[in-house]
């Protein structure tokens, strides 16, 4: 069938939500519109699917989310009885229709009778990564779009390793969603029925404790922390996401009691109000703390973005300005501290290997080998880092120190295998 054919097909559909509907009505006006969402289906690989929230196969929304996990339930089915018992750790972000495309896929999962551990609330990615790990679980689904706009919501896929799924089984993935065809017939059990029969579990302060814990490895010197904290006052915004569920509790385990949320930006909002992109690369993000740090005399602000796996800072210059800094910026500074406190402590070995992305900058590179360790580049995205973690622990020939990427993600205690914007708040709190 061609675009216009689909449309009429989604138009017929008896199960459409009313705003999918009303969505259906008011775009379809626009015939390079059905052409762009009707077209071609949405493209799904290593990093999952992102797209506007609009009705269509080339668009996010509640049929695409159930075509793509009917995929994934054939893909664990594939797998036998035990991958259907470990099952899938789900989580979402603030976004709109988050929560309700989370609760669909376990609906879809638990009709293929897959055991199902779903967050109650939103949750930073890195947590879902860490989920996906300390569970066991054959698979992770994180509902989030990360900094994008307010208008897009994504779906990401997560191997047993916690790292976003390697591309032979996200192609295999890929290749039964697309068998699906009916999108409107995928049979989504009730959640009352799936959790009364066990398949269905909510999770949350459970993971979070556990999570936290893992937390407090990222200290370096808690002595220096502790004789110094008081004197650091730091701005802290979550950008309207899931930073805003741990990080005074990561914060305070940390050491770091003087941190001051930006109120407007801690409400939780799918409009990011305060904000056109809420990326913590972009200076705009900042004003609001800008504000509140001149308010309160603060000289630090840390933004996560909405899913709290990147992390931005500004600081304060000597002519009273702030300057944000750049994510290559916030590596190099994190990696010296780190590598230096380690010699003077007697701790760094020849062994240890930093691992960046093949574009982010070479410097932290530079340092590592005056301080005699190893480096490694890898292709761009998370998921090469957490691949090379996984070699070297295989291999035994290097130990994981640190993992970046230019574009504000960083890894320091591989618990997680995603970017871990929590990770890198503590870290840069303690530099």
């Amino acid at each position: 069938m061609d675009a216009k054919e689909i449309y009429t097909e989604w138009q017929k559909a008896t199960n459409l939500p009313d705003y999918l509907k009303d969505q259906l009505n008011t775009l379809g006006k626009d015939e390079k519109w059905i052409e762009d969402a009707f077209g071609q289906d949405i493209n799904f690989g290593t990093a999952g699917m992102r797209g506007r929230l609009e009705p269509g196969t080339n668009r996010i929304n509640l049929f695409t989310v159930g075509r793509v996990t009917e995929g994934l339930a054939r893909l664990i089915e594939e797998n036998g009885a035990d991958a259907k018992k470990r099952g899938v750790a789900i989580s979402f972000d603030s976004r709109y229709h988050s929560r309700e495309f989370a609760e669909h896929a376990a609906r879809v999962l638990g009709a293929h009778g897959i055991h199902v551990y779903l967050f109650d609330d939103l949750r930073p990615t890195p947590e879902l990564s860490y989920a996906v790990r300390h569970l066991h679980t054959f698979a992770g689904i994180n509902i989030t779009a990360s900094h994008n706009a307010k208008q897009y919501n994504g779906y990401k896929v997560y191997g047993e390793d916690g790292a976003q799924m390697a591309p032979d089984n996200a192609d295999r993935l890929f290749a039964y969603a697309q068998k699906v065809t009916d999108i409107f017939a995928v049979k989504a059990a009730p959640v009352k029925e799936l959790r009364a029969n066990g398949i269905l579990q909510l999770i949350g302060e459970d993971v979070d404790e556990d999570y936290l814990n893992e937390l407090k490895q990222v200290t370096v010197d808690p002595e220096m922390v502790k004789a110094n904290a008081d004197k650091l006052k730091i701005i802290y915004t979550p950008l309207h996401g899931t930073g805003k569920m741990l990080y005074d509790r990561a914060f305070r385990q940390g050491g770091f009691d003087n941190v001051i949320p930006v109120p407007s930006q801690s409400i939780i909002d799918p409009e990011f109000p305060t904000t056109i992109k809420p990326n913590p690369e972009y200076r705009d993000v900042f004003e609001p703390g800008f504000k509140l740090a001149n308010k309160v005399n603060a000289n630090v602000i840390i933004a996560t973005d909405p899913d709290a796996d990147r992390m931005g800072a500004a600081v304060r210059k000597t002519d009273g300005d702030f300057q944000v800094l750049t994510g290559n910026q916030i590596a190099t500074l994190m990696a010296y501290y780190l590598l230096a406190h380690m010699k003077e402590n007697g701790q760094l070995t020849p062994d240890y290997e930093i691992v960046t992305s093949v574009v982010s900058s070479a410097l932290p590179f530079k340092i590592a080998e005056d301080f005699g360790i190893k480096t490694k580049h890898v292709l761009t995205g998370f998921k090469y880092i957490g691949e090379e973690v996984d070699r070297m622990n295989k291999a035994g020939d290097a130990k994981f120190l640190m993992g970046f990427e230019e574009s504000y993600g960083y890894l320091f205690k591989p618990f997680a295998r995603d970017k871990d914007a929590m990770q890198g708040a503590l870290m840069f709190a303690e530099v």
